[in-house]
C-alpha cells in the first residue's frame, strides 16, 4: 500500500511530515493575541529504493538459497508481477501480488508443471511497488545451481 498523506495531523500543534516525494508545505500560525503569520518549507526528498535481486540460487533442500526472490528496504511494500523465462523465453514461473523479503513466496526452480529444472541461466522480470506510489521493473538473469 503506498503512502498519499505526509502530514500526521492537521490543525495540531506538532504535525510530522514524512514526505516520500519533494513537497511544499504551507505552514500557519496564530497566537493567543492573535498575530498570525503564514510560510512555506519545501523539503526535496532524494529518493533511495534499495533492492536487492540475488545472482544464483541452488533449490537443493538443504534450507539455503532454495528460493529465489527479491528483496527489498522500508520503502519497497511488494512485488506486483514476478516473471522467470527459460533461455528460450518460455514462462517457466509467474506469481504477483507478494510481499518482499518472503523467500518461500519465490521461485523454487521448477518448471510450472512442477517439474525440477535442469542447472543453468534463467532470465526474469520483477515489478516492485513502493510507499511512494511507485514501481520499479527490474530485468537481469539467475544461475540456477544443484
Amino acid at each position: 500500500e503506498c503512502v498519499t498523506d505526509p502530514l500526521s495531523c492537521y490543525n495540531c500543534l506538532t504535525p510530522l511530515a514524512t514526505p516520500l516525494v519533494s513537497d511544499t508545505f504551507y505552514l500557519s500560525a496564530t497566537d493567543l493575541d492573535g498575530c498570525s503569520d503564514i510560510d512555506t518549507v519545501f523539503v526535496e526528498v532524494i529518493p533511495v529504493r534499495p533492492v536487492y535481486i540475488p545472482n544464483a540460487f541452488s533449490p537443493n533442500g538443504d534450507g539455503i538459497n532454495d528460493y529465489f526472490t527479491a528483496f527489498g528496504g522500508a520503502v519497497a511494500t511488494s512485488i506486483v508481477k514476478f516473471q522467470v523465462y527459460s533461455r528460450w523465453g518460455d514462462l517457466l514461473f509467474q506469481t504477483g501480488s507478494i510481499p518482499l523479503n518472503n523467500e518461500k513466496l519465490g521461485w523454487d526452480g521448477r518448471a510450472a508443471d512442477g517439474r525440477p529444472l535442469k542447472p543453468g541461466v534463467y532470465a526474469y522480470v520483477i515489478e516492485i511497488a513502493f510507499l511512494d506510489c511507485t514501481t520499479g521493473v527490474y530485468y537481469g538473469d539467475v544461475v540456477l545451481v544443484r
